[in-house]
């Protein structure tokens, strides 16, 4: 698993090094933005298809019969529910937080 992840990194690496080394950064935005929704698309199904294998790898989950596909659904999605709990929370402390600078050293 943890190989799959570098490799995602790795490969999202050189794609910002090939966007930013880029010559016509205004054309790679046009294609951005002609492509959005299918790169939102693919953002999603990998999303998908990762967190799912990490589940039922951990969980140990029986995708054979309809019980257990039923129980991945939903240890699936309690596990989703929590990813996106944890971001909201996240998001609400980093929101509260006092992001002025202080005085440096006591002066100022």
């Amino acid at each position: 698993m943890a190989v799959s992840w570098l490799l995602l990194a790795l490969l999202a690496v050189i794609v910002l090094l090939v966007a930013f080394k880029s010559q016509d950064v205004m054309f790679l935005l046009v294609l951005v933005k002609k492509y959005m929704f299918f790169i939102v698309f693919l953002v999603v199904v990998l999303f998908l298809v990762f967190s799912l294998t990490h589940i039922s790898r951990t969980q140990d989950l029986d995708l054979g019969s309809s019980k257990g596909v039923a129980s991945a659904a939903k240890v699936y999605l309690v596990w989703v529910g929590d990813v996106f709990g944890n971001i909201w929370r996240s998001t609400g402390y980093f929101i509260k937080q006092d992001w002025v600078p202080g005085p440096v050293n006591g002066t100022g």
